[in-house]
């Protein structure tokens, strides 16, 4: 159900939401922090090999960025707006060719991934962490009030590993605005300086970035086509 409400918010289409969900204080990260650069278009020929490569490449930066996020979301108490995730290899639980299914041979990749492609969607919105999260897309949406779309401060965090306390400091400037938009955080964000704080992040980020649907496997015959991770091991053990 979590992933289902999810694809329907990133396409703009899930229309029950209450007005409070777009009246938070938000931080997200930058654009060109969000993803590997430059991304990449591959072609319909590509090797799928290579495209795994790349796109597992990617997934590894992207948990980077969403553990960051939720460590300063923690720290400033605010809301997190995930960044933009991006699939260089489709998902299926049957053979595909240059990463992508039958019937789709022309789809761009990489595309606009929904939550649930690369993120245990549910795990986000049933943890002890206690920072919510928002969809990708979410400052687009037109429900947003001019006090949030309008109220964006973009900073830049200084290079190098902070705690809690280091990023508080380094972003008390921003702290009148609604959304934070930081430009870049992966593997800038160290913890916190409480033990008990810190173990207990690092226990709830780790079961929530924890996805047994990302690995790929090849079987013989199949021109080294990836094929969806559960294929790869018998239904029931």
């Amino acid at each position: 159900a979590y992933g289902k409400r999810q694809r329907l918010r990133e396409s703009g289409l899930w229309f029950v939401d209450p007005p409070e969900y777009y009246t938070g204080r938000y931080v997200t990260v930058a654009a060109a922090g969000a993803n590997l650069q430059p991304v990449t278009r591959l072609s319909t020929s590509v090797d799928s090999r290579e495209a795994v490569a790349l796109h597992l490449r990617e997934h590894a930066h992207a948990l980077a960025v969403v553990r960051a996020l939720l460590g300063i979301g923690k720290a400033l108490g605010r809301e997190v707006i995930l960044p933009r995730l991006l699939c260089y290899c489709d998902y299926m639980w049957k053979e595909m060719r240059a990463c992508r299914v039958g019937g789709a041979e022309s789809m761009r990749l990489p595309f606009d991934c929904p939550m649930d492609h690369v993120l245990n969607t549910p795990s986000f919105f049933e943890n002890g962490l206690g920072v919510p999260v928002k969809e990708p897309n979410f400052l687009n949406s037109s429900r947003l009030p001019a006090n949030v779309s309008a109220n964006v401060a973009r900073v830049r965090l200084p290079a190098g590993v902070h705690d809690d306390e280091g990023v508080r400091a380094a972003l008390a400037h921003a702290a009148h605005a609604a959304v934070i938009e930081v430009d870049d955080v992966a593997n800038r964000f160290c913890g916190f300086r409480d033990s008990a704080q810190h173990a207990h992040f690092v226990a709830e980020t780790d079961k929530m970035l924890e996805y047994k649907r990302v690995p790929f496997c090849t079987v013989e015959g199949s021109e080294n086509a990836p094929l969806y991770s559960r294929c790869c091991e018998p239904w029931h053990p």
